[in-house]
């Protein structure tokens, strides 16, 4: 058993555009024989942990900033996810109420607490994840199962990939 908070955007049950008809706002819109429509399904949405646990985020959030910020600024700037910045950026710059994620182009950021994961692909996530371990330990390895790597990270260094794409876990600590 470990700890893991989830201070994620979810969009996950949300009204599909598809069959739609171009050039109309889906306010607009509604089902043929339904009795209502449930408008609150169209927006994205917080996860319970950003409300149960909202002092551990804003805790984690103070002492992260910066270093969330100098990564993004890698991924962005440099050349090393470019084109996947832009079309994460697409969903992380249209959140409800003008709010912005933290961890953007990223919409969701989970910290998990001595996690040994077993093999597993994230399903739900749409585009990439970026696993960045902290503090001090030996082992732990990261595996990414379909690439047949086994990357020994250590406190600080970070890796991006199609988590729904690639199995994942990583070694015990």
């Amino acid at each position: 058993s470990f700890n893991a908070y989830h201070f994620s955007w979810y969009n996950r049950h949300a009204t599909k555009g598809i069959n739609a008809p171009a050039g109309i706002s889906p306010i607009n819109l509604s089902v043929k024989g339904a009795r209502r429509t449930n408008y609150s399904q169209m927006l994205p949405y917080l996860s319970a942990d950003m409300e149960k646990h909202s002092d551990v985020f804003q805790d984690l959030r103070d002492l992260f900033q910066d270093i969330i910020r100098a990564v993004e600024a890698k991924v962005r700037v440099f050349e090393c996810l470019p084109d996947e910045y832009k079309l994460m950026m697409v969903d992380a710059e249209f959140l409800p109420g003008n709010a912005q994620s933290f961890v953007r182009p990223f919409l969701g950021w989970v910290v998990n607490i001595n996690i040994v994961a077993e093999a597993h692909r994230d399903g739900k996530d749409r585009h990439y994840c970026l696993v960045m371990p902290i503090g001090n330990f030996e082992g732990g390895a990261l595996v990414l199962y379909e690439q047949g790597l086994v990357l020994e990270l250590r406190n600080g260094d970070y890796v991006v990939f199609e988590s729904g794409k690639t199995t994942h876990f990583n070694l015990r600590y």
